[in-house]
């Protein structure tokens, strides 16, 4: 019977433990370099770069916002 269990020739190679992958993860965390805001707190640099875009988009939003409201107020 063919389920699984019996088959012929060299096992499947296995995967590399979870804690490898997990140590490459924390030291690529650490070595990312850290920017000092105004108030001296440190951010991650992508953390910062989410932060600005996330800061542009709700101006943007804003300013869309000021002029439908223009346009309402005209008509």
């Amino acid at each position: 019977m063919a389920n699984g269990r019996d088959r012929v020739g060299p096992a499947p190679p296995r995967a590399r433990p979870v804690r490898r992958a997990r140590r490459r993860q924390l030291v690529l965390l650490r070595r990312r370099r850290l920017c000092v805001a105004e108030d001296f707190t440190r951010y991650d640099r992508h953390a910062v770069g989410g932060i600005r875009r996330c800061v542009g988009l709700v101006r943007r939003t804003e300013a869309l916002v000021y002029l439908l409201r223009l346009g309402y107020a005209a008509a």
